[in-house]
């Protein structure tokens, strides 16, 4: 009896408010958004209307164009105060409460924004076509990238409009490099330095984009190394300097990586219970075409194990769920596995046998991580199977059309599996994994100076020697030698000698430097690093005793 009158009050309320609903009546608001200085329109700018508390209670917003306009439409009758930001300027509240009228307009709400900072500034325009069609590319990032000698310093960036135009405001005047990149064009860098006056625009800096041609495709077949037998729901990766793709293999074992612009590609395949593994060679895509008999033979886990390592890889801002993220579990002495996170973003590595592991999640568009939230093994904490909460969040890689490719080797020999970051100010911005051949490229990166560096476990982490200034394309030949790990190199030389036994008594008994990493103090893999290690290094160098355990 209670349900059908909490029913019937609904219902009741329900009809009551429609006629209120439908005499709701609305009116818009609009104007233009220009630079203080130069008078020139601001295009991106938000304008937001808020319902002034003691006449009502809507609320809007809107970007402008090219033009600087916008109108905020759907508003319900009423007072408004009515601001305007954009970056790179003062924000600005419009003076006076502006009044919507029900069906009708209110024009004029313009602003002038003031460049942060007050100085004089500059600004650049142009258009951005297709050097094939002639017609407009919508969406193109424009930068603009400041020079000073050999450094580079200040700039702005925007976005073309549907009619392929752009304006990079509040330019400090100075020259600058300015370029352009769109996802399936050619990235492109004018030709001379563009000259920014106080006060004034540059105009006609245009770019004719060339097309990277019509995608092509990568296919093949994935296998069970043993028995042959097709491995159904197996994924395969594909990435390259123009993009990446990926795919599932169907009951026959057989994928189709589609959308794939033309140039060379890494390609990798997982698949629950198997090592992952990488193809030999760089995949070359040409266009319009398949690339087919990418053929992979996966090797099952070895000895069962029942150890479980498991968790979830999240979107560190959304905290959605990343499927397909690929999670790896490595121990010291050589054991590992992995698994792909499904829709949920959860995962589940077993077959793990007993002891210690460094866990590290990455996925396409994404900063991989080791666990917890770190990029060097070195710094990771370790996980003990079995254990279900193991969890990632991740951030994402740019967008944009920098990238800086190389080699990791350790004494010549291409290391696979090693992870590489570009980093700004200690924040890492760009991640990628070496392959088979040791070759790694991270994209998506804006113009800029990165630190590069690589971590692998088992490894000493190393940094590229120089700074490495992306500006438009791929910096590339930016390779890094790991030296490896031995156990009994406490003082990380490359050697066992006296000095590590000195290094090691200092740390233990005069507060001197821990062994880096710890394990290459622990002699007899006794778990912890003490005088026994001390008298097993003795022993080993001076009577013929052991050597350091095999990890």
């Amino acid at each position: 009896m209670k349900v059908k009158l909490l029913v019937l009050l609904l219902s009741l309320t329900f009809l009551l408010v429609i006629p209120e609903l439908a005499l709701a009546q609305y009116g818009s608001i609009s104007g233009i958004v220009a630079d203080a200085q130069t008078g020139l329109p601001i295009m991106g700018a938000h304008v937001m209307a808020r319902g002034d508390s003691c006449h009502g209670g809507g609320y809007g917003g809107d970007m402008t164009d090219s033009t600087g306009y916008y109108i905020i439409q759907h508003l319900p009758h009423g007072a408004y105060v009515v601001s305007a930001s954009a970056y790179g300027y003062v924000n600005e509240v419009y003076p006076e409460s502006v009044i919507v009228v029900a069906d009708q307009n209110t024009p004029n709400i313009d602003f002038a924004l003031t460049p942060e900072g007050g100085g004089g500034t500059g600004s650049i325009s142009g258009r951005v076509t297709d050097a094939e069609t002639g017609l407009p590319i919508a969406m193109a990032h424009v930068w603009a990238q400041g020079d000073s000698g050999h450094h580079h310093c200040g700039g702005g960036e925007a976005w073309t409009d549907t009619g392929g135009y752009y304006i990079i405001q509040n330019l400090t005047p100075r020259q600058y490099l300015v370029g352009v990149y769109k996802c399936g064009y050619q990235d492109q860098v004018y030709p001379n330095l563009v000259t920014v006056l106080e006060g004034q625009n540059t105009p006609d800096i245009n770019f004719a984009l060339g097309s990277l041609g019509e995608q092509g495709l990568i296919s093949g077949t994935i296998t069970d190394q043993v028995t042959g037998e097709p491995i159904r729901w197996a994924h395969v990766w594909a990435h390259g300097e123009f993009g990446h793709g990926q795919a599932h293999t169907d009951s026959l074992g057989q994928y189709t990586i589609s959308h794939l612009y033309p140039g060379s590609y890494y390609v990798t395949a997982w698949a629950f219970g198997y090592y992952p593994g990488d193809y030999p060679d760089t995949v070359i895509v040409l266009e319009g075409q398949n690339t087919p008999g990418i053929d992979f033979a996966l090797v099952p886990y070895g000895n069962p194990a029942n150890g479980i390592i498991a968790g979830q890889v999240l979107d560190d801002s959304t905290l959605a769920p990343i499927p397909y993220a690929v999670v790896f579990a490595v121990s010291t002495n050589g054991r590992w596995g992995c698994d792909l996170a499904d829709s949920t973003g959860a995962y589940l590595i077993s077959g793990l046998a007993a002891g210690e592991y460094y866990v590290h999640a990455c996925a396409p568009g994404y900063m991989g991580e080791f666990y917890d939230g770190v990029h060097s093994w070195h710094d990771a904490t370790l996980v003990t199977p079995d254990v279900y909460n193991i969890n990632f969040y991740l951030g994402t890689c740019g967008h944009e059309g920098g990238s800086i490719s190389g080699t990791i080797n350790s004494n010549g020999t291409p290391l696979e599996g090693a992870f590489v970051y570009a980093l700004v100010d200690g924040e890492a911005e760009g991640f990628a994994r070496s392959s088979t051949e040791g070759g790694y490229v991270i994209s998506g990166l804006l113009p800029g100076t990165y630190t590069v560096t690589a971590s692998m476990v088992m490894y000493h982490d190393g940094t590229y020697p120089n700074p490495v200034e992306v500006v438009i394309g791929k910096a590339g030949g930016i390779d890094i030698d790991l030296s490896a790990v031995q156990v009994g190199d406490a003082t990380g030389d490359g050697s066992i000698d006296v000095a590590d036994v000195i290094y090691l008594i200092n740390y233990l008994y005069i507060h001197g430097p821990s062994p880096d990493p710890l394990l290459t103090g622990d002699l007899n893999c006794d778990g912890t690093s003490d005088i026994g290690d001390v008298i097993y290094l003795i022993n080993y160098l001076f009577k013929q005793g052991p050597s350091p355990c095999n990890r």
